[in-house]
């Protein structure tokens, strides 16, 4: 699962690193709260088609995982852990 970081670094021109992302033989994901995210943030910058078209590219090929409540109290918990173990 790659995180809005992971897709804005990917979208600011880093080809290859979509190109490495396509090339995997696993399915990636991200979660529907990373696609609001990314989707915000296009909403806030000037038109860019190379960017939008990097970012329609690579969402067309990642599978968007449901946000449900379950997630976000698995999601909690994992995160007070990480967050414990520096």
């Amino acid at each position: 699962m790659m995180d809005t970081n992971t897709i804005s670094y990917a979208g600011r021109g880093r080809g290859e690193v979509v190109a490495n992302m396509m090339a995997e033989r696993r399915t990636l994901c991200i979660s529907a709260v990373t696609e609001g995210e990314i989707r915000f943030g296009l909403a806030r910058r000037p038109p860019s088609v190379k960017v939008l078209n990097t970012i329609s590219q690579l969402l067309a090929h990642v599978e968007i995982l449901p946000w449900t409540s379950d997630t976000a109290q698995r999601y909690g918990l994992l995160r007070a852990e990480l967050e414990r173990l520096g």
